[in-house]
């Protein structure tokens, strides 16, 4: 449908997970290829919270009038986190704007006070979750039909520049190799040699290993009560072998209607 009205707004806040330089899904939940995703989830405060629920909610009188709550079943816009058990969301309000292709990122540059474009980050030591961003939301009203043709209709966020404000502490930081198996004797060699410059030892943990004794070959007997077992039908069950048959929950937040 047409997105009249267009609703945007600039947010800033803490990046906690995604990347805009790596996307988040590249096929469905059958293993279907589809055009990249890229997700970013950011933590913000209660201005940033009221400035997109208000961006939304004009978004969506202006697609379905003053009714749309009659309207919109799925409103993918500002969360509360309510998991204890994920630390870096609990109590707090974000946001996971996606987008169908790779955005924009940049910083300004000190030195000419412009704003200059990143043209990758692949291991992370720009932009990554720790680092406080700006970014260029857009508010998107969709009506789409599910995999079970029932109409659906809500509200999500999209994201298209994003600009590197301020560096912090990595929230999941990587050791080195070094570190990581500093306690281990690891023998080297080069595992893309065409001769194989690397052939297996045998575990010094083998001897240790119980040996199944040689018994023999059991072969079965026949049952002298054989007869008297009732044979089940060859009753071939149809709910997994039916196509239409899928115990999964649909996904409404995979598909994004832009």
């Amino acid at each position: 449908m047409s997105n009249k009205n267009l609703e945007t707004l600039s947010v800033q806040g803490l990046l906690i997970a995604g990347s805009p330089f790596r996307p988040n899904q590249t096929e469905d939940d059958y293993g279907n290829p589809i055009t990249p995703i890229y997700v970013i989830q950011l933590v913000i405060d209660d201005i940033t919270a009221t400035a997109v629920t208000t961006a939304i909610s004009r978004k969506m009188v202006a697609t379905w009038g003053e009714d749309h709550r009659n309207h919109a079943s799925q409103i993918w816009g500002v969360q509360h986190g309510s998991d204890p058990s994920y630390e870096q969301t609990y109590d707090k309000l974000y946001i996971r704007p996606k987008v169908r292709f790779r955005p924009r990122v940049f910083y300004k540059n000190i030195e000419s006070d412009r704003f200059e474009l990143i043209p990758d980050d692949p291991n992370e030591t720009i932009i990554y979750p720790g680092c406080v961003v700006g970014a260029t939301i857009e508010v998107y009203c969709y009506e789409r039909r599910d995999r079970r043709n029932r109409l659906t209709k809500g509200a999500t966020l999209s994201f298209h520049d994003v600009v590197l404000i301020q560096q912090g502490e990595h929230l999941y930081p990587k050791v080195s190799p070094d570190q990581a198996f500093s306690g281990l004797e690891i023998p080297g060699f080069n595992p893309f040699s065409s001769q194989g410059a690397y052939r297996p030892q045998p575990s010094p943990y083998q001897d240790n290993i119980a040996q199944p004794a040689n018994q023999g070959t059991h072969r079965p007997q026949p049952s002298p009560y054989q007869d008297n077992i009732a044979q089940p039908a060859n009753q071939a069950s149809q709910d997994f072998q039916d196509p239409s048959f899928d115990t999964r929950e649909e996904n409404f937040d995979d598909d994004i209607p832009f």
